[in-house]
């Protein structure tokens, strides 16, 4: 008797279904922003659930920020993602909407491709994984580079162009003023408050004394912070609360860092009178700066200037984005990031930097027997302090070099001066 052969029906092999994500952004530029986000999010929402190859991720919508800063916070998170292996394809519109500069947008396409992940560029038809894809992208991303080095060439144009027609164009919040649709109100509130302090100030009253009483009242700064006495000298020597204002006090360094540094003469500065309304009367303010002035002048003190070093400005924090400054310590000159010396280790665990070790770690990356202060500054865009003792430097030339650092004693930090003080300190304890 043959024996029954039972053919069990084959399970289906299951298709690997590719991971995809969207990332959005809309240009800061952009008439009705908002609007055209949200198009883009359902968008590719509808394209990704449509294919039947693909798996719906996550769509990454950046609210409004500029495309040459690394802090996208949702651009940062979307990368953190495709490192922990969660995302297989990235799909954005363009070259532009994913970073508008040469550097950034192979810097992380490359990381990514490395990584076995696709970024596609819907207006290019880029594919990054295809044999063509970089260098297509090199080329888009230089056009998207020069384009928008166009466009911050003309935003400078038209705002110098404004300025010397007498208009502020640059602002934006003021205590005391209300700002809607580009038209200045006084925010009576807050002006009766502006009032206050310029008499308080006028009869005789400090600045820190002000700032006291403010605080005291428990009168709310414009963000929420604290009232101090520079804040309060800030307010009273603001031409604009008796309707002036000088332009120009400030620029932003270039299209790709956005910085906004003081203009200390690089740019023509204009003064334009009675172009808004005015909180105190001319003859109230004047006095004021008379009495600022004179006071200064009793207390012995000038115009006082910060001091600058070679790594002024160019050291920043991987862990909050502030700036590093320099601090003087009895084991030697140190840099710190700026929220761990005002807030504390609660609000940034960064660690100190011995100046002798960035000097001898800046030699070591530009290939120099010992540190030159000519050769770092024009080589060296800025260097990203990590917590794990690594520095990350960022070369004018696009190049990015990492490197580590050791922990010295107490013993290393000490200067021949100091262990000769220790000597003839225990020789002096020993004579007793």
């Amino acid at each position: 008797m043959d024996k029954e052969v039972i053919i069990l029906p084959k399970k289906p092999v299951e298709k690997h279904r590719l991971r995809v994500a969207a990332y959005c952004r809309v240009s800061m530029e952009d008439e009705g922003m908002l609007h055209s986000l949200n198009a883009q999010v359902t968008h590719y929402v509808n394209l990704i659930n449509s294919n039947p190859d693909w798996q719906f991720v996550e769509v990454y919508n950046e609210k409004p920020f500029t495309g040459t800063k690394d802090t996208r916070p949702e651009f940062q998170r979307m990368i953190a993602d495709c490192r922990a292996g969660k995302i297989d394809m990235v799909i954005t519109k363009a070259v532009s909407r994913f970073a508008r500069n040469t550097r950034t947008t192979l810097k992380y396409t490359r990381e990514l491709k490395n990584l076995g992940i696709a970024v596609y560029f819907e207006e290019q038809n880029i594919n990054t994984l295809k044999a063509d894809g970089e260098f297509v992208l090199t080329l888009m991303a230089a056009y998207a580079q020069a384009e928008s080095e166009s466009v911050s060439e003309n935003v400078k144009w038209r705002i110098k162009h404004e300025y010397e027609r007498g208009h502020d164009v640059s602002f934006r919040f003021m205590f005391g003023y209300d700002v809607e649709r580009g038209k200045v109100t006084i925010n009576e509130a807050q002006a009766k408050v502006v009032r206050e302090m310029f008499e308080m100030y006028a009869t005789g009253e400090s600045a820190n004394a002000i700032a006291k009483y403010l605080t005291a009242k428990k009168v709310p700064t414009l963000r929420g912070g604290e009232w101090n006495a520079k804040h309060v000298v800030d307010m009273l020597r603001n031409e604009r609360y008796m309707g002036d204002a000088l332009l120009q006090k400030s620029y932003v360094n270039n299209h790709l860092e956005k910085k906004l540094v003081l203009n200390k003469g690089e740019l023509a500065k204009y003064y334009a009178t009675e172009c808004m309304p005015p909180i105190v009367n001319r003859e109230l303010f004047e006095r004021v700066q008379k009495q600022i002035d004179q006071r200064r002048s009793d207390m012995g003190i000038g115009e006082r200037t910060q001091p600058t070093y070679p790594f002024t400005g160019k050291i920043r924090c991987a862990v909050c984005g502030k700036n590093y400054r320099r601090r003087a310590t009895r084991y030697g000159d140190k840099w710190q990031c700026i929220t761990y010396s005002q807030k504390g280790k609660k609000y940034c665990a960064s660690k100190a930097i011995p100046e002798s070790v960035l000097m001898e770690t800046s030699a070591k990356v530009l290939g120099l027997g010992s540190f030159d202060e000519k050769a770092f500054t024009s080589k060296v865009s800025y260097i990203e302090a990590h917590n794990d003792n690594r520095l990350v430097f960022h070369l004018m030339n696009g190049q990015e070099v990492e490197c580590h650092w050791e922990d010295r004693s107490r013993s290393q930090s000490w200067t021949p001066e100091m262990r000769a003080m220790a000597r003839e300190k225990k020789l002096k304890g020993a004579v007793k």
